[in-house]
């Protein structure tokens, strides 16, 4: 996506509306509602060389939909759902972070747990993603 500066980008998809295989590097948003819905919970994975890694801020299980989706890739699938967040319009934006740290070289782990993360107090984290951007 040129906008984002985010290279391998496939596409945004509702969790019903995943393609049917994985290419073998890239990456995307899914929102986890369905295609007619309001599009309330936002979540991203990238696939890469090594492993396929799956990003939920809010910590919810993965649905089944997108876990097959990601199985295609046939690697070592990472799920990586803290609950770094409350309820934001940012939602789309954390998904953007985590995709461009990982472009950059950033672990999964450094990406989300990042020092500058409040844990206790995730409202905390809405200046952090607005001062990325």
């Amino acid at each position: 996506n040129q906008k984002s500066g985010i290279k391998i980008f496939r596409g945004v998809y509702s969790r019903e509306n995943v393609p049917a295989k994985i290419a073998k590097k890239e990456c995307g948003s899914t929102n986890l509602d369905t295609q007619i819905g309001i599009c309330t919970h936002w979540v991203c994975y990238r696939n890469t060389e090594n492993i396929c890694e799956y990003f939920d801020l809010f910590g919810l299980t993965m649905p089944q939909e997108v876990r097959k989706y990601l199985n295609t890739a046939g690697k070592q699938l990472i799920c990586l759902s803290d609950k770094i967040l409350e309820e934001t319009v940012l939602r789309g934006y954390w998904c953007l972070y985590y995709l461009n740290e990982g472009q950059k070289g950033v672990s999964p782990l450094d990406t989300i747990h990042n020092v500058n993360f409040n844990l206790i107090d995730p409202k905390v984290n809405h200046r952090l993603i607005i001062n990325y951007f």
